[in-house]
This record gives structure tokens, sequence and C-alpha cells, in this order.
């Protein structure tokens, strides 16, 4: 924590730069928040234009010329368009794994940040560059994860050689507010963001409790700049009727489809180590490309039937909801979906689109792509909520829908309070908190014992016990 005794002043703390004072860290925070903005906003400045590029000007300018020479159906073009696409992407994600070296993922950024206080930049180049392929090959990943990572890498490197740190405790804050950050602007939820950093790197909770100003402060300061800049507010990403009342009804739906939630990240954990154990037995794991592109093939076919399943999921989730008549962010021909979840809303298909995106998650993470699963597996569990709403008529779409979006999350990334702040922020409605904590609570419980991230530990010193004696 920061020194200063009883006769400490203002004027005394920001004496000196190199103080471990209140105001002092404040303003090396404020420094870390202002970076990562910056950073953030030009990586999905570059992410943006290569999706809207790829998947929306190019193929408009490429059919509108073809369809002058020779016939060809929307529906083909746009099947060949995406597998052009999600190839070329893999075959980029593969090549920079061969000749830049693995990037790292989430599961080694938390070890990092236990074992060392910071994340080595060695794999910078690789990270920006296979996550980018990822987003844009549509292989149902999203960029939360590998933003956050940058983020911690560079306010690794910001504390070390301008602050000048010496000491472990003082790394790990700024880098934790480099990572709270990179969630704050993805999110758009500075408090929820922020928790979500502290609470990754362990199990139950967070336990770095004193850099928890210093990182909500650092996530405020970078959302801010970064929102301001890309023209974005802080207004929930999805709108949904209003809420209603929470009676104790629906509290209790909300435990029990956190339960369910639960359930489908675990079995989506033991997929993933199947398949994993299959492609290391295999001759795959010895060429990335190869496997990027076996990857690539699977989730563009579960694409072409359902297109929800090819990107992240974030805008997608608003109009599994609703039933809304809009057109999906990046899939061209655009007008060629505008109906599609509001021709067959029964539990069956809801069911098999959660099965589809499920089974995509575990493709695109078993052959080495690199993205965030934390709205992909939301989106997994905003279809089986959809689908239990309809199977129970007199249950609230929205707590089934957001209810068992948490209980998958929660049970991956043991993110107990960050993940209902974050959905409250994200759907407009602090009326389903209760119900959407409750729903946690539920997974974080029944979770306990399953390990999906293994780096996730105790911080170091509160390992070691220190016995009373009486």
């Amino acid at each position: 924590m920061s020194e200063g005794g009883e006769n400490s002043s203002f004027l005394n703390d920001i004496s000196d730069f190199d103080n471990n004072t209140f105001p002092i860290n404040i303003m090396k925070s404020t420094l870390v928040g202002i970076f990562c903005g910056v950073i953030s906003l030009l990586y999905y400045s570059i992410l943006q234009l290569l999706l809207e590029s790829l998947w929306k000007k190019l193929p408009t300018v490429i059919f509108s010329k073809m369809i002058k020479r020779i016939y060809i159906d929307e529906n083909v073009f746009r099947a060949l368009w995406s597998m052009l696409v999600s190839l070329s992407c893999a075959i980029v994600c593969g090549s920079a794994q061969i000749y830049l070296g693995k990037p790292g993922d989430l599961n080694a950024t938390i070890e990092c940040v236990h074992k060392d206080a910071y994340i080595p930049t060695e794999s910078l180049t690789s990270l920006v560059i296979c996550s980018l392929a990822t987003v844009v090959g549509a292989m149902s990943l999203g960029p939360e994860a590998p933003i956050v990572t940058i983020c911690g890498m560079f306010s690794g490197v910001l504390s070390r050689r301008w602050f000048q740190v010496r000491d472990t405790d003082s790394c790990r804050r700024y880098v934790l507010s480099g990572m709270a950050s990179g969630f704050s602007v993805f999110f758009g939820a500075p408090l929820g963001g922020s928790l979500f950093a502290l609470e990754v790197i362990h199990r139950d909770g967070y336990e770095y409790f004193e850099h928890m100003i210093y990182a909500a402060w650092s996530g405020a300061i970078s959302a801010f700049i970064s929102l301001s800049i890309s023209g974005r507010s802080f207004n929930g990403v999805w709108q949904f009727l209003s809420f209603g009342t929470c009676s104790i009804s629906t509290v209790a739906y909300g435990g029990f489809f956190g339960l369910l939630g639960s359930f489908l990240a675990v079995l989506l954990g033991k997929l993933v180590k199947l398949l994993r154990n299959r492609v290391q037995k295999s001759r795959l794991a010895e060429n990335p490309v190869h496997l990027a592109l076996l990857g690539a093939l699977g989730n563009t076919l579960f694409g072409l039937v359902f297109p929800q399943t090819g990107f992240w999921g974030e805008m997608e989730i608003q109009r599994i909801i609703r039933l809304q008549n809009q057109n999906w962010n990046y899939y061209f021909p655009l007008q060629n979906s505008q109906t599609m979840d509001n021709l067959n809303p029964t539990f069956a298909y809801y069911v098999s689109l959660g099965c589809a995106k499920f089974l995509c998650i575990a493709i695109a993470m078993t052959s080495n792509y690199r993205g965030g699963f934390i709205f992909p597996v939301m989106f997994v569990g905003v279809c089986f909520g959809r689908a239990f709403s309809i199977a129970i008529p007199q249950l609230s779409v929205e707590t089934a829908c957001l209810c068992c979006a948490t209980g998958i999350n929660v049970t991956l990334t043991r993110t107990v309070f960050g993940t209902p702040l974050v959905l409250a922020q994200l759907s407009n409605s602090m009326e389903s908190f209760p119900a959407v904590f409750v729903a946690s609570l539920v997974a974080t419980c029944a979770s306990h014992y399953y390990h999906f991230l293994p780096s996730q530990t105790s911080r170091s010193d509160m390992l070691k016990k220190i016995v009373l004696l009486y």
C-alpha cells in the first residue's frame, strides 16, 4: 500500500515522483489509463477497419461487378467469400505462430502476473497479428483477451522503464491497472471491468484489494478517453424492455439458470480439453497452419448454417433476446439475415444455435486461435436461456438469458462480482442485478472444484499462513 504517516501532507507526498504515496500512485495510474486508452482505441480502430473492409465494402464492390458479367446467387457468393476470408486469416494466424513464436493467452497472462508481476513483450507482435486474424476471420472469438494482455504488457513496460519501479507489488499494481483499462474499454463499464481484471487472476474473488482504487481509476480514465474519441457512450450495448419488479421467484430462477450455465461451462471446458489432447497426439500439433486451416473450415461451415456464430456475438445477443429484425454486423449480403431468427423461434432452434456456437468456440480454442471467449460463451448462455424462456412462458426472457450467460461466464473466469456488474451495465438493467448476482453466486459455488484456467491461484503472500499463538 501507499506510504505516508499521520503528519504527511499533499505537498510532501507529491514532492518526489518516485515516492510510493497515494497522490503519486494516482498520477501514475492516470498515465496508465491514458496510455491504455489510446492503445485500445488504436487496436479497435484497426480491427474495425479490417472488419468493415473485408466483410462489407470489398465483397459489396466485388459482387456488384460480378453480377454485371455473370449471374451468381448471393448465398453462393457469401459462402465462397466467407471461406476465402476465413482460410486466408487462418494462414496468417498459423504463419505468425511459426515465424514469430507462440502468442500468449489468458492463462499465460495470469501466470505471468502471479509469477513475475509483469507480462513479457516478446510475443506482442505475434499476439497482435494472431488476434486480428482470429477476429477478422470469424473464428467465434472476440478481441477482449488480446487487448487486455496488450494493455498489461505496455503498462508493465511503463512501470519498469518510465516509473522505474523496483518491487513486484508496485509493478503488479500498474499491470493490473492496465488490464483493468482494457476490460473497461471493451465493456464500457469501468467498475465492472476493473473488478473483472482483479478477479480473473484468482479463483475466489479479488485478493489484491489494495490495488482496487488504482485499477478502477485507470479503467475509468481509459474508458472515458476511448469512448469519447470514438463517439460511443457509457450507455449499455443492449436495449431491452423494462425488466420490471425483481420478485423472489425471479431471483430463484436466477439461481437455476446460474446452475445451468455452470453445467454448460464445464461441458465446454471438458470438450476443449478432449480436443486438445487429440490434437497433441496427432501431426496437426506440429503444423500451426494446417491446424488453423482445419479450424477455419469447421467454423466457416457452422457460420454458413448459423451466421450468428461467426463473430464474438456482442451485438447478436440483442436480436436473440428481443427477436428484432436487424442485420448482422459483418456478413454479406446483409439483407438475407434480417428475419432469420423470427422464422423459427422455437426451443429446438435456440438449443441448436447454442450448441453450434458451443462447438465453434471449442474448435477455435483447440486450433490455437487467439481471442477472448467472454462474449462468445455469454452468447451460448443467452441461446439456452432464450430456449428455456420459450419452454416456460411465465419466465422473463431477460432473466433467463442474462442469468444463464452469467453462470457460464463466471464458471470459466471466476469473476463473481465483475460479471454481474458488467451485464447490468451492458443491458441497462440494474433491476435485474439481484437475479444475475444470485446466478453468479450459485455458479461460483457449484463449480468451485472445476479449474478451466489452471494458472488462477491465490496471491503468494496469502499462501503463507502465519500460525497464531495462544
